[in-house]
């Protein structure tokens, strides 16, 4: 059977050929090039879709799916989870990890207090932040080395080393 993992959402239509605009969840969307088909999961539906095309956008990517061939097709599609096949990604090192992997675990200071708890890694389209729900909210993360420390994929613990004032 095969296993499809996260990785990215639709954000929404590029265009009125179908064409899909898509947050990767992965620092290196360049991996679209190995992946010859997508899943697309709707809150009511999903379906594979072959992969014709893809360029970068902002931050984004904009994909072109068979079988999405016009502007509805690609709104029906909003906020819809992309999904690659497992076997079609790259082994990772032992350090590395994918930053779906990051849903739900619990973030926490380098001193090991409870930050909170990782939604999910979102873009504003010049870097990667991660969506914290925090007691006060939700807040936002910057994704760089300077205050990702790192992750136990295990205990599913993502040790963060924000600066003072940056989280209430």
């Amino acid at each position: 059977m095969d296993e499809w993992v996260p990785f990215g959402t639709v954000v929404k239509p590029h265009g009125i050929r179908g064409e899909l605009k898509v947050f990767c969840e992965s620092d290196e969307p360049s991996l679209l090039k190995r992946l010859t088909r997508l899943r697309l999961k709707t809150k009511s539906n999903h379906s594979v879709h072959a992969l014709k095309r893809f360029k970068f956008a902002g931050g984004l990517v904009i994909l072109c799916l068979d079988g999405v061939d016009d502007r509805n097709a690609a709104e029906d599609l909003r906020n819809a989870e992309l999904e690659a096949l497992a076997t079609e990604l790259p082994p990772l090192e032992d350090e590395e990890y994918w930053l779906y992997e990051l849903r739900g675990a619990v973030a926490r200071s380098t001193e090991g207090n409870e930050l909170g708890t990782v939604i999910r890694v979102v873009t504003n389209s010049t870097q990667l932040l991660i969506e914290l729900k925090t007691k006060h909210g939700v807040e936002l993360v910057p994704f760089v080395e300077a205050f990702v420390i790192g992750f136990d994929r295990e205990l599913k613990v993502l040790t963060l080393d924000p600066p003072q004032g940056l989280l209430k």
